[in-house]
């Protein structure tokens, strides 16, 4: 039975990629996720591009659906939406795509992995 449930899980991750609006760059960088409520803690990108990234983290108030914000260098926090939550990693859509102001953020899409 769990073997149907990882088939199910992975056909769902092959439909959300298909679903992506552009090409996600593969990172691993620090970056800052806060909520309206003075919840903060600090996160793993994964992933970014313009209009999301994927998101590590363990902590429990990652709930589909909330608001929040992820903060990375100087550049403002950018506003997003928790779009998935599962096995400690989170999928955020941005509220507004990523303008080219964005100096770090872009800097992070256009060369990939940081350490």
């Amino acid at each position: 039975m769990s073997i149907m449930f990882e088939r199910l899980s992975q056909d769902r991750d092959a439909i959300d990629r298909d679903r992506r609006k552009v090409p996600r760059t593969i990172v691993s960088s620090a970056a800052i996720l806060s909520t309206a409520h003075g919840d903060r803690v600090e996160v793993v990108l994964g992933d970014v591009s313009t209009h999301g990234c994927n998101i590590r983290s363990d902590v429990d108030w990652l709930k589909c659906g909330r608001f929040v914000t992820v903060g990375l260098g100087n550049d403002p926090p950018v506003q997003a939406i928790i779009r998935w939550v599962r096995h400690g990693a989170s999928g955020l859509e941005f509220l507004h795509p990523l303008s080219d102001t964005c100096a770090e953020w872009q800097m992070l899409i256009n060369t990939g992995w940081e350490a």
